[in-house]
């Protein structure tokens, strides 16, 4: 969600006092995951004006992946392979990024449900509902915004 809102306000600066990001936890929050962002993932942050060495992580110049018996060793000439980062870290520096652009972030905001009306979308939450034309469900394939859409 944190980057999808800062891509808006890169392409679009007008909608960003129309735009709302609604976090269910407060940063920096604990997130399960390995922390090892791609080349991929760094040009794309790098279109948007950010620079991941500011997050604290360690380069990985090598990697070897394995799977049941099965390898695939990467690395890349000049540069690293992998940056490793924390995600709470990594997260609660793009939130910041995103609070320095004026994009309004609630933290603390359960979503409930979502539904399609005829004028748009609307989000029930613990902090009441909010109404928009477009809605960027960015909690998982699990998530309750692809629950409500797609049942």
């Amino acid at each position: 969600g944190l980057s999808t809102a800062l891509h808006l306000a890169q392409i679009a600066p007008e909608l960003i006092s129309r735009t709302l990001i609604l976090e269910k936890a407060h940063h920096p929050r604990a997130k399960l995951c390995a922390g090892g962002l791609v080349a991929d993932a760094e040009i794309i942050l790098e279109r948007l004006g950010l620079d991941s060495s500011e997050v604290p992580h360690v380069d990985v110049k090598a990697a070897h992946f394995d799977f049941a018996g099965k390898g695939l060793m990467i690395s890349m000439p000049r540069k690293h392979t992998l940056r490793i980062i924390r995600r709470d870290e990594f997260d609660a520096w793009l939130a910041g990024k995103a609070r320095e652009k004026r994009i309004e972030i609630r933290e603390g905001v359960t979503v409930r449900s979502v539904y399609v009306t005829n004028e748009g979308v609307e989000v029930e939450t613990d902090a009441g509902t909010f109404s928009a034309q477009v809605v960027v469900g960015a909690d998982g394939s699990n998530g309750v915004t692809r629950r409500c859409v797609l049942p």
